[in-house]
């Protein structure tokens, strides 16, 4: 598809398939509701920041989809409404007057022991192929950890400039300057396509953030301050809640590198199917298992779509697995551990997914969300794990004790 003026700079685009598509429902559609839905995208973004009326009138969309009964107080739509348009200026701010510093060091600790214990599962891999086990080691080795905040390849603070972006340009008007806000995060946009991308770069996420996530194009992990913190970590909670509550999550990311989409990346990130065909008919073969036992779960008349979660599924089993045997090995002088300290990793691990679902927000989430409702991500991770089990002494054939024929394993 050629647009443009002639040896203009080419731009690949993602979903091509997009496009025509649009072009069709554009033709099809008639003038007035195109006008409509624009108006609606204009108005329905700017609402936050405009007077009260326009507020108001959009609460009652959100009551209806989300179940919101009232107008965010003050003082909560001040902090998010900071913390979204000055992100990195805040993310800068907490990093350096709140975070607990000593967090960053013990969470690179942990993620070293989640590692070790990844690469010494995958000569166990039966379903993958030798070369493609070799691949895998490699490619695990090379993945890089941002702890925290940003560093660069040598370990030191590396903010990037939007940090300060904002500097100098904002006013007392409140629209203007979410308008202003957009306007440069735009403007960096465009100049990054440019630019040789950054394998370090943060993308749309921040220090802010409590969550952690995988980046298949750059083999990177990025763990953010804001989930290291209480109550999912700390430096001097217990081993068996840090492995349980956040290490967890970091061995569900670190497995994302070798899901069914993790495959189409390399060491370095550059796209290259590096798995061979018997790998992905081994993969195949033991990720129908996964997909079939998620597909039996229910949210009131709806089935979870086990195909849809299936990525995620795996990397919860891959990281309570590899999370809960680095647990064991950083015992202190290698004691082993209490049967409390297991109960504890495995409580700590099931309230990380604690949810309060409105019954329309659980129903859209099981229709569109690639990851399984909460609960189900805890039932169907701990039933196939069989030192959750044996730690609470749940009977073989008991609803949470499978028997070890029916469990499901990849890694």
């Amino acid at each position: 598809m050629a647009v443009g003026p002639p040896g203009g700079k080419p731009l690949y685009m993602r979903n091509k398939a997009f496009f025509p598509k649009f072009n069709t429902l554009l033709a099809e559609t008639d003038i007035p509701t195109i006008k409509a839905v624009m108006r609606w995208k204009v108005v329905s973004g700017a609402a936050p920041s405009l007077s009260q009326e326009f507020e108001d009138a959009m609460l009652v969309w959100y009551k209806d989809l989300y179940g919101v009964q009232e107008r965010s107080a003050r003082d909560r739509k001040c902090f998010f409404a900071t913390t979204g348009t000055t992100s990195w200026a805040s993310a800068m701010l907490y990093s350096d007057h709140l975070f607990h510093q000593p967090n960053i060091k013990a969470a690179q600790g942990m993620l070293e022991n989640i590692r070790k214990e990844f690469l010494l599962a995958i000569p166990d891999a039966a379903w993958m192929t030798p070369d493609n086990r070799e691949d895998a080691k490699h490619k695990l080795r090379e993945m890089f950890f941002q702890v925290g905040i940003p560093t660069d390849k040598d370990g030191a603070t590396d903010w990037p400039k939007r940090a300060n972006a904002l500097e100098g340009h904002l006013g007392k008007d409140y629209f203007c300057n979410q308008e202003i806000a957009t306007r440069l995060s735009l403007q960096r946009s465009m100049e990054k396509l440019t630019k040789t991308p950054d394998r370090r770069h943060w993308g749309g996420s921040t220090p802010l953030e409590v969550n952690a996530f995988y980046g298949p194009k750059s083999n990177g992990l990025w763990i953010p301050a804001g989930i290291l913190q209480k109550p999912f970590f700390d430096y001097k909670n217990s081993d068996a809640q840090n492995y349980g509550a956040v290490g967890t999550i970091l061995g569900h990311e670190m497995s994302h590198g070798f899901d069914d989409d993790g495959r189409r990346y390399d060491a370095k990130g550059e796209m290259k199917d590096w798995w061979d065909p018997k790998t992905v008919a081994g993969f195949e073969d033991r990720s129908k298992c996964i997909s079939n036992l998620f597909s039996k779960y229910q949210v009131l008349d709806k089935k979870v779509n086990g195909v849809l979660t299936l990525g995620e599924d795996i990397a919860d089993a891959g990281g309570l697995k590899f999370a809960y045997r680095a647990f064991l090995q950083a015992a202190p002088e290698g004691a082993p551990r209490s049967g409390s300290d297991k109960r504890v990793f495995f409580t700590s691990f099931a309230q990380t997914w604690c949810e309060v679902d409105r019954k329309k927000s659980a129903l859209a989430t099981v229709l569109t969300d690639e990851h399984a409702p909460g609960k189900f991500r805890v039932i169907g991770g701990l039933t196939q794990f069989k030192p959750f089990a044996e730690a609470f002494q749940c009977p073989q054939g008991a609803p949470m004790a499978p028997k070890d024929s029916e469990r499901c394993h990849l890694w």
